[in-house]
């Protein structure tokens, strides 16, 4: 493994974090808040799942019975054991967004310094290309994320453990496409980093005054992320099994394809749509919205 990312700094140098340009990046990008970096400890996790857990469980015991049926249901997890995954899962998302929004923060800081103060066009002085500037900075927030993203994916594969293990109690055979798709909820974090940094240096490049760059890609952001969650939620709602509930994968789309992967369908024609549907929102339209965010970006400063 240690070969192969060798080889592949080798044939493409912005992928090192020791890269100049990656280091000139990483000196600027302030440290992450501390509450984010514990939600990276599993005993932190633990601990905040557990408070949650018990914070949620006193405000169910009393509210419980005035609450319509609607309502108590999801009160009702917390009343049982099963309270303290969801919790933990109310954590990923806030982990979650917090890598987007810090990932955005940063990036629009970055740039849009660089093209305020004209440092782009010293850069391309240097004997580094447009392209190498760019992704360089992909690499410093890459480099300073890394335990936050990594924390994610690892919570992913712990929480997609749970479609083995459902399919094992349920006494029934998983579907290949079910753990396909909760691959691609492990991964999921990457492409959404991906793009909320493609569109945060399209922005950057656009405008180059920091507040406005930073409101601009939330404003980009926000229709991108929006319109895919949308999108997932309104298909859910008439083609899963999950029905009405899937109204709240639009906020949530991120935990949808988990969601999805543990709800057996009855009709398996349906399988191979979804998959294609699925991998479509949440890998493929993220994935080339990026490059096209890119691409755009480096036309921009090429100018």
């Amino acid at each position: 493994m240690r070969r192969i990312w060798q080889f592949l700094i080798h044939r493409y140098p912005w992928l090192d974090a020791q890269h100049p340009l990656a280091q000139r990046d990483l000196a600027r990008i302030p440290v992450i808040p501390h509450f984010f970096r514990r939600l990276t400890e599993v005993r932190s996790i633990l601990g905040y799942a557990a408070l949650i857990h018990l914070i949620m469980f006193i405000v169910a015991m009393i509210i419980y019975t005035y609450l319509p049926p609607a309502f108590s249901g999801w009160l009702a997890p917390f009343l049982t054991p099963f309270g303290m995954p969801v919790a933990a899962a109310m954590l990923h998302s806030i982990l979650y967004w917090g890598l987007l929004i810090g990932v955005c923060n940063n990036t629009t800081a970055l740039v849009s310094r660089d093209v305020k103060a004209r440092s782009l066009e010293l850069l391309r002085l240097t004997p580094y290309n447009v392209w190498e500037i760019v992704l360089t900075k992909l690499t410093a927030l890459r480099s300073s994320w890394r335990g936050i993203l990594l924390a994610l994916l690892i919570t992913r594969l712990v929480a997609g453990l749970s479609v083995p293990l459902s399919n094992s109690l349920e006494a029934h055979k998983g579907s290949p496409f079910d753990y396909l798709q909760t691959a691609m909820f492990i991964v999921q974090p990457i492409f959404d980093m991906l793009l909320v940094t493609s569109l945060s240096i399209l922005s950057s490049v656009i405008t180059a005054d920091p507040t406005w760059a930073r409101l601009s890609a939330y404003g980009m952001i926000g229709l991108t992320l929006g319109a895919l969650g949308t999108f997932n939620s309104i298909w859910l709602v008439f083609t899963s099994p999950l029905g009405a509930m899937a109204g709240m994968f639009g906020p949530l789309s991120h935990w949808s394809m988990l969601a999805v992967a543990l709800t057996p369908r009855q009709d398996p024609d349906w399988y191979v749509p979804q998959l294609v549907v699925m991998a479509t929102v949440h890998l493929i339209l993220p994935l080339l919205i990026g490059i096209l965010a890119l691409r755009q970006s480096v036309k921009l400063i090429s100018r």
